[in-house]
């Protein structure tokens, strides 16, 4: 037995002829098993480094799924909704199946590097898809090493799966022009797509917005607030992101739309008499009930068909609005704010083909000022 000064550890061999290597910090044993003398110094140095860095961590049972249970519910309380969703699909449909049976301090990232190439090789899931699978496991397993689980994130020495940005479906001013000239004033759909052409925000965004958000005198719209379906439900919360809640000064077309609605809707209430849904939202179906979501794109789709423009998808209304500012010149932070972005990195990464535009309107805009070496050449 090779013995050593403290926290420095003990190797012996063991009656089967293998090695063992042991150490004792803070009166916890820790010890590994090797098949050579020189495996067990380096696994022992390796011990000792881990302890001096922090990544020591005491052994655990615990296995992937365990601790993918007790993340999603603890963490549940802070998540969106609608993220929480999208993380217990993500992790019942992959995770759990695919690594629940791993102790969670045995996980490596080849295991994890393995799994996924398998998924790109069989090509039954987007890229998209692969990605948000890659970064739900390394958030839940950040956690578990904050949680002093496990030592280091063995995602953090993977590479993400790559999932490229397409570009998305922009009509052109004549098509826009065509689409809003086709919608009848004084109904609900028709006033929708108008807020959303008009501000640029999300559809949950818009849905959720109230007439009490709509400044008459200032001609804004305020977005608190954003609804979601859930399981057939809907379910109102914050904004995407905190830079989500915003005040928009609205364009005359939109503000024309919602002067041709409120009546109308006052009318649909006064129909429907003690039966009507109050909610105070703008957008609401003859009862006073918001429409639902597949609703919405329904209606979307058929009114792109009635003005015979490409149809495209009614997030791409969206796209629309940035895509005409940025193209129209109007300051990166500006567009970004009024799109309720976390910051300008986010949007520069979605409308860069926009900003390629403005690229050029720059060059043109620059070139006078080479116009009096130009002209004494020669």
């Amino acid at each position: 037995m090779s013995r050593r000064g403290n926290n420095e550890g003990t190797i012996r061999q063991r009656p089967d002829g293998k090695w063992e290597a042991a150490v004792q910090f803070n009166g916890r044993r820790h010890w590994l098993r090797a098949a050579s003398q020189a495996e067990a110094r380096r696994g022992l140095a390796e011990l000792r480094r881990k302890h001096a860095t922090g990544e020591l961590v005491s052994p655990s049972r615990l296995t992937v799924a365990e601790h993918l249970r007790t993340w999603l519910e603890v963490a549940g309380a802070d998540l969106r909704p609608r993220t929480r969703v999208d993380y217990e699909w993500v992790t019942r449909t992959f995770l759990i199946p695919a690594f629940g049976h791993v102790r969670l301090q045995r996980l490596t990232p080849a295991m994890v590097a393995r799994q996924f190439a398998e998924w790109n090789t069989a090509g039954t899931h987007s890229p998209k898809t692969r990605l948000n699978v890659f970064r739900t496991f390394h958030r839940a397993l950040t956690v578990a090493r904050y949680w002093g689980l496990i030592g280091t994130n063995p995602l953090d020495a993977v590479e993400a799966p790559k999932a490229s940005r397409s570009a998305p479906s922009i009509w052109s001013r004549d098509e826009a022009e065509t689409f809003l000239a086709t919608l009848q004033p004084g109904a609900w759909d028709s006033t929708l797509f108008l807020i959303l052409a008009g501000t640029g925000c999300r559809i949950g965004e818009a849905l959720a917005a109230r007439w009490e958000d709509y400044d008459r005198d200032t001609s804004t719209l305020a977005i608190h607030r954003n609804v979601t379906t859930i399981h057939g439900a809907y379910v109102e919360g914050d904004p995407k992101t905190q830079a989500g809640k915003r005040t928009i000064v609205l364009p005359g077309f939109v503000i024309d739309g919602l002067k041709a609605w409120r009546p109308a809707q006052l009318a649909q209430r006064l129909a429907v008499g003690e039966s009507w849904t109050n909610t105070g939202r703008i957008i609401t179906l003859p009862d006073g009930a918001s429409p639902p979501h597949h609703t919405a794109y329904n209606r979307f789709k058929g009114t792109c068909g009635a003005a015979g423009v490409p149809k495209t998808r009614i997030h791409d209304l969206r796209h629309l609005h940035a895509s005409f500012l940025l193209s129209a010149g109007l300051p990166l932070p500006a567009v970004s704010a009024r799109l309720g972005h976390a910051s300008t990195a986010v949007t520069a990464a979605i409308y860069s083909h926009a900003m390629a535009g403005v690229d050029s309107a720059a060059a043109v805009a620059i070139e006078g000022l080479g116009a009096r070496r130009q002209g004494g050449v020669g």
